[in-house]
């Protein structure tokens, strides 16, 4: 299997490196128990990527974020949009050097699901744009802790492993 894993890599030719991984995909895909294969997709991921967000893990990890507000309304994630989250990276991104706008997107919309009542009782009358940058500070703050083992991959390895 190695010397077959070699041709792939020497190939040159880029359909037929395409060709290769859609037969072996197809063919995992009939063998493999779903939780296999959602095993493989988080290694191959790893490899692609690091132990880092991109949009498709970021958005499958934002979806299943909530929070019940003391009203006891529901309020489901993505609380932020992309292109506001991609504003605030832009802002913050030179404090968080080790981490990308997507592992960013998901700590900020996690630290709202997670601090929203808090925020919002400590500030009642705040405008959103206020709250946006508190939470974004605590966002930040938690991805630059100290003591965490997992220094820069600690969004990856909390939230989406």
């Amino acid at each position: 299997m190695n010397d077959l894993i070699d041709k792939i890599c020497a190939c040159k030719d880029l359909k037929k490196i395409r060709s290769v991984i859609a037969i072996l995909a197809n063919w995992l895909n009939r063998r493999l128990e779903p939780s296999e294969k959602e095993t493989l997709k988080k290694e191959l991921h790893k490899a692609l990527l690091g132990k880092h967000f991109d949009k498709e893990t970021a958005d499958d990890c934002i979806k299943r974020m909530y929070c019940i507000t003391k009203s006891n309304a529901v309020l489901h994630a993505p609380f932020v949009s992309d292109r506001t989250c991609a504003e605030l990276y832009e802002r913050y991104k030179a404090q968080i050097k080790d981490y990308n706008v997507y592992d960013f997107m998901v700590v900020l919309n996690n630290v709202i699901a997670n601090h929203y009542n808090l925020l919002r009782g400590w500030w009642k009358n705040e405008e959103w744009s206020v709250l946006l940058i508190k939470f974004s500070e605590i966002a930040v703050n938690w991805l630059n802790d100290d003591d965490t083992p997992y220094r820069g991959e600690k969004a990856w390895c909390v939230l989406g492993a």
